[in-house]
């Protein structure tokens, strides 16, 4: 099936890989209008901030890679912050069978696309990142893990609070109108605003 194909090959499923420095891989799974919704408003926009994809382009090639049904496909496509992040990352969207987005395929999609990204991880010599479609970064977030990574540290445990979510981005729709617009938002007004929704 599609997925046993991907697992098999799945770097013919993205771009070739350029860059001779250091890489990043950046997978992103994402389905559905309100994971799609947090994706434009938070997500995007706060991967923007000066401390994170613009960055970390300047250590190395960036691959973000969307995984989504054929309808998510169509909605990142048309996405206007997307366009703002492709100066500072290469982008791939990989297109899934819409069948596996329901239950109970999905415990086996996402558990194949995690071990999909690491095996194109692995085969283009880069360090990854998984990141969830609905989660704010904070503005210097990407920065610090990189300096971990330089420090030597191999693996980076991030932890995260879970929010009530309405509250949350409403809170924050206040602080960033505009879904096109770059969020940069440091650490300590990050948790002090998620602390406020917990």
């Amino acid at each position: 099936d599609w997925l046993q194909l991907f697992l098999q090959e799945p770097l013919s499923h993205v771009a070739p890989f350029t860059a001779l420095g250091h890489r990043f891989v950046l997978p992103v799974i994402v389905w559905g209008d309100s994971y799609l919704d947090s994706l434009e408003q938070f997500t995007l926009p706060s991967l923007l901030a000066p401390g994170n994809l613009p960055y970390l382009k300047g250590s190395g090639e960036v691959r973000l890679i969307f995984f989504t049904t054929p309808a998510g496909s169509q909605r990142l496509a048309g996405m206007p912050i997307l366009q703002k992040v492709r100066p500072f990352a290469s982008v791939d969207i990989v297109t899934f069978p819409e069948a596996l987005s329901v239950r109970p395929e999905i415990y086996k999609l996402m558990s194949t696309l995690h071990l999909a990204s690491m095996a194109i991880a692995k085969a283009s010599h880069s360090d990854f990142l998984f990141l969830a479609p609905d989660v704010v970064f904070a503005s210097t977030f990407l920065h610090t893990l990189d300096q971990r990574r330089q420090q030597g540290a191999e693996v980076v445990f991030v932890p995260g609070l879970i929010l009530q979510k309405e509250g949350f981005e409403e809170e924050l729709s206040q602080l960033h109108p505009e879904l096109d617009q770059v969020l940069s938002i440091s650490p300590r007004d990050l948790v002090a605003l998620g602390l406020r929704h917990v």
